[in-house]
C-alpha cells in the first residue's frame, strides 16, 4: 500500500513540475511581449514628443522670421534700399514649407485653420515685397509711406503673433497630454510586469513547497522502510531460532524412536507387529527428513 501511494505521488509530482514549467514559460513570454509592446509604444510617444517640441521651437522662429520680414520691408521703404529685401523669399519659403508639414500631419481642424491663415499672412508679406520691387523698378524708389503708416500692416503683425501663440499653446497642451499618457502607460506596464513577476514568484514558491514536501515524504517512507526491514529481520531471526530449537527438541526423541524401531526389527515378530514397526520407522524417517530440511 505504501509503495502504490508513493508511485502515484511521484507521478502527480512529475505532472506538477511539467505544468508549472509550462505555466512559468507562458508567463515569462507574456512579460517579454508586454514589455516589448510597451517599450515600442513609449518610444513612439517619445518621438512624437520630440517632434512636437521641435515644432514648438520652430513656431517661435516663424513668428520671429515673419516679423523680421516685416522689419526688412519697413527698412527698405525707409532707406529706399533693396538690399534689405535680400533673403525675404527664402525666409517666406522656409515658413511655407514648415507650415505645410504641420498641416499635413495635423488632425485638429481648428489648428489646421490657424496654420493655413498663418501661411496666407506670410504670403501677403511676399506680395508686399514684390510690389515694392515692382515700384522700385518702375519709378526708381520705394518711398511708399502708406505701407509704413498703414494700420492694417500693424494689425497683420499682431495677428501673426496671436496665431503663433495659439498654435504654440495647442501644441503645448498636446505635449502635456502625451506626457500624461506616457506616464500612465509606464505605470500600467510597471504594474502589469510586477503582477506577472509576482505570479512567477508565487508559482515558484508553490513548486518549492511541493518539492520540500515530496522530499520529506520520501524521507518518511525511507524511515518506514528501514523500520520494516529491521522488524522483518528480527522476525526472521526469531523464526530461525525457534525452528532451530524445535528441530533440536524434536530430533532427540525422534532419534530414540527410530533407534528402538531398529532394535524391534531385529527381534522375532509376527507379521502384524512387523508391519506396525515398519510403518513407525517410515513415518519417523519422513519426519526426520522434514526436520533436517
Amino acid at each position: 500500500m505504501i509503495n502504490t501511494s508513493s508511485v502515484m505521488g511521484n507521478k502527480r509530482f512529475a505532472y506538477l513540475i511539467v505544468l508549472t514549467f509550462i505555466a512559468d514559460s507562458i508567463l515569462l513570454i507574456a512579460v517579454q511581449i508586454n514589455s516589448a509592446r510597451n517599450t515600442k509604444e513609449l518610444i513612439k510617444n517619445n518621438n512624437i514628443l520630440l517632434h512636437e517640441l521641435s515644432s514648438s521651437n520652430h513656431l517661435r522662429e516663424i513668428d520671429r522670421d515673419i516679423l523680421g520680414v516685416e522689419s526688412r520691408i519697413r527698412a527698405s521703404i525707409a532707406t529706399n534700399d533693396t538690399t534689405h529685401l535680400n533673403g525675404v523669399d527664402q525666409k517666406i519659403d522656409e515658413v511655407e514649407n514648415f507650415l505645410d508639414s504641420l498641416s499635413k500631419d495635423n488632425a485638429d481642424a481648428t489648428e489646421d485653420k490657424l496654420i493655413k491663415r498663418l501661411g496666407k499672412l506670410a504670403m501677403d508679406k511676399k506680395i508686399v515685397k514684390e510690389k515694392l520691387l515692382h515700384r522700385f523698378h518702375s519709378i526708381g524708389d520705394m518711398d511708399d509711406q502708406t505701407s509704413i503708416a498703414n494700420p492694417r500692416a500693424r494689425k497683420i503683425s499682431n495677428e501673426i503673433t496671436d496665431i503663433t501663440a495659439k498654435i504654440y499653446k495647442s501644441r503645448r497642451l498636446q505635449m502635456a497630454d502625451l506626457s500624461r499618457k506616457n506616464a500612465e502607460m509606464g505605470n500600467k506596464a510597471k504594474m502589469y510586469d510586477i503582477s506577472l513577476l509576482a505570479l512567477l514568484v508565487l508559482s515558484g514558491s508553490i513548486i518549492g513547497y511541493h518539492i520540500i514536501r515530496q522530499f520529506r515524504r520520501q524521507h518518511l517512507l525511507i524511515k518506514e522502510l528501514d523500520v520494516s526491514e529491521k522488524k522483518a529481520s528480527v522476525a526472521a531471526q526469531t523464526k530461525e531460532n525457534f525452528l532451530a530449537n524445535m528441530s533440536h527438541e524434536i530430533r532427540t526423541p525422534l532419534s530414540g524412536i527410530l533407534g528402538f524401531t531398529n532394535l524391534l526389527q531385529k527381534r522375532p515378530l509376527d507379521e502384524t507387529s512387523k508391519e506396525f514397526v515398519s510403518s513407525i520407522q517410515r513415518s519417523g524417517e519422513n519426519l526426520m527428513a522434514i526436520i533436517n530440511d
